[in-house]
């Protein structure tokens, strides 16, 4: 089976990546064996790999046997696993990490909120006056309106009141989440969800024209309210990476497993 090789051959890279890092670590310093090392410049990879296991790109289609999980819908489908392969092959680098790994944004934290960080949250900033000419194209850029956006939440189902309504970017369509206590709050945010879902889409831009990196050019807005659509918000929750699933470990447990790997080969 494919998919096993595939799941098993990206683990296997990391291991032995890190494994030599290890090793030439130990020269200078022994490390201990809890200690997790991985290369500044690889920090995110241990993430990307985790991320892409529990992916639709790797993930089993079915929960494990024997977890008290029940579905007779497959997810994904085997069209689906088959679109992201094909966009997987096609991303660009600076989008692939988006391609498995969502982004999620508290969208109920700037509502009532008078705190001067909250402020002008999920608004345009940086608007020239209309015929003042920019110094030069490099200037044009960095000046050129955006969107300020929060930091993104960890994709973890701890990060989700009640009460809230998130934005979760899973790079081919922009969901907007209603927890069931939070229905009334949305439409004071309608606005804010079009801009955030156009600085989404142009996050990447290089060069004088705006121009999304992205596998996909236009990045659909769906809402999904809990109390309306439950089975549909419980299949998100799929996009949760930091949590543990039938068949993964949640960040902490993947790491800790991924470590004893590379002590082993090391």
């Amino acid at each position: 089976n494919l998919l096993p090789q595939a799941r098993k051959g990206l683990v296997d890279t990391c291991t032995r990546v890190l494994s030599a890092h290890r090793q030439q670590a130990a020269k200078r310093r022994p490390p201990s064996m809890s200690e997790f090392l991985v290369p500044d410049s690889l920090r995110l990879w241990p993430l990307f790999v985790m991320s892409a296991l529990k992916s639709p790109l790797l993930r089993p289609s079915l929960p494990r046997r024997g977890t008290g999980t029940r579905t007779m819908v497959p997810s994904p489908r085997g069209d689906e696993r088959s679109y992201y392969f094909y966009c997987a092959r096609r991303v660009s680098p600076s989008a692939a990490l988006l391609l498995v790994h969502p982004l999620l944004f508290d969208l109920g934290s700037c509502l009532g909120s008078q705190s001067s960080e909250s402020g002008g949250i999920f608004e345009w900033s940086n608007l020239q006056e209309v015929g003042v000419p920019s110094l030069d194209a490099m200037a044009s850029l960095k000046s050129s309106p955006v969107v300020k956006m929060p930091h993104p939440l960890a994709a973890t189902v701890s990060n989700l009141a009640e009460d809230g309504i998130y934005l979760l970017d899973t790079c081919f369509a922009v969901y907007v989440l209603i927890e069931r206590d939070a229905v009334d709050a949305y439409e004071q945010l309608e606005s804010k969800i079009r801009n955030a879902a156009t600085q989404l889409q142009l996050w990447s831009q290089l060069g004088r024209e705006p121009r999304c990196l992205r596998p996909i050019a236009d990045v659909p807005i769906l809402k999904i309210n809990q109390s309306d659509d439950n089975e549909k918000y419980q299949s998100l929750l799929r996009w949760m990476i930091l949590d543990a699933t039938s068949h993964e470990r949640d960040f902490g447990g993947f790491c800790a497993e991924l470590n004893k790997q590379v002590i082993k080969v090391a």
